[in-house]
């Protein structure tokens, strides 16, 4: 009887310093714990991408489950079709919709207002989607305790003239929250900390703790339910 196939993962993520790579490094650890992975870090770079899937394939891995460790299950779907061979509607594709607040500390939450910042993007339609893509974030937050307000927005950093209407955006929501001596508590939604987006919210009168969604245990089981997903699904 012929042996079955070795299955390996491997994880794309975007990348960053260290402290960002050390967190998703750790959150990975259950994965590699089960099944040969590799991380291809970058925007879904095809150097990355193929030094991961030789690393795999010299361990002896010949079928492979890609998991895409991105909040917008849209970034760099496109390339990363392109770059795989993948037709599209394969398996992969995968979002988080999940908000972290739990070291933010909360002190009154029907005075408090919350406000969910992810990176976005250029094109208007793209960003839209990004910002739905965050609805279930922003209807579990309001489940998690009766805050004043629970609302999402994209800083949209890397395009000036979207990035200034964004930021004058924050700077109404943040008024708006300290009236009647209430407070902003503002959560990057992102794998990571805020990264160079910090710098758009300097001077704000906010509460931040500056994480993300990692460390967090809940993305290192989603890794693993993911791949067994991906594997499954594929009749592997």
């Amino acid at each position: 009887m012929k042996a079955a196939a070795l299955i390996g993962v491997l994880v794309m993520a975007h990348g960053g310093d260290p402290a960002w790579n050390e967190v998703v490094e750790e959150a990975v650890a259950p994965l590699r714990a089960k099944h040969p992975t590799a991380l291809a870090y970058g925007m879904a770079d095809s150097d990355a991408l193929q030094h991961a899937v030789y690393d795999l394939e010299r361990r002896g891995v010949r079928k492979i489950a890609v998991v895409r460790l991105f909040l917008s299950g849209d970034s760099f779907l496109t390339r990363t079709e392109k770059i795989l061979g993948l037709k599209p509607g394969a398996g992969y594709k995968a979002e988080l919709a999940v908000g972290n607040m739990k070291d933010i500390v909360m002190v009154a939450p029907s005075q408090e207002s919350v406000l969910l910042v992810a990176h976005g993007v250029g094109d208007d339609k793209v960003d839209r989607r990004w910002r739905d893509a965050m609805l279930p974030a922003v209807a579990a937050v309001k489940k998690a305790a009766p805050f004043r307000k629970v609302t999402a927005v994209t800083l949209r950093d890397d395009w000036p003239e979207a990035h200034a209407k964004a930021v004058a955006e924050i700077k109404a929501f943040v008024a708006e929250a300290k009236g009647d001596g209430g407070r902003a508590l503002v959560v990057p939604y992102r794998l990571y900390g805020f990264g160079p987006q910090s710098s758009s919210l300097e001077g704000l009168d906010i509460v931040t703790d500056d994480k993300g969604l990692l460390p967090d245990p809940s993305v290192a089981a989603w890794l693993v339910a993911e791949s067994d997903r991906l594997i499954k699904e594929a009749g592997w």
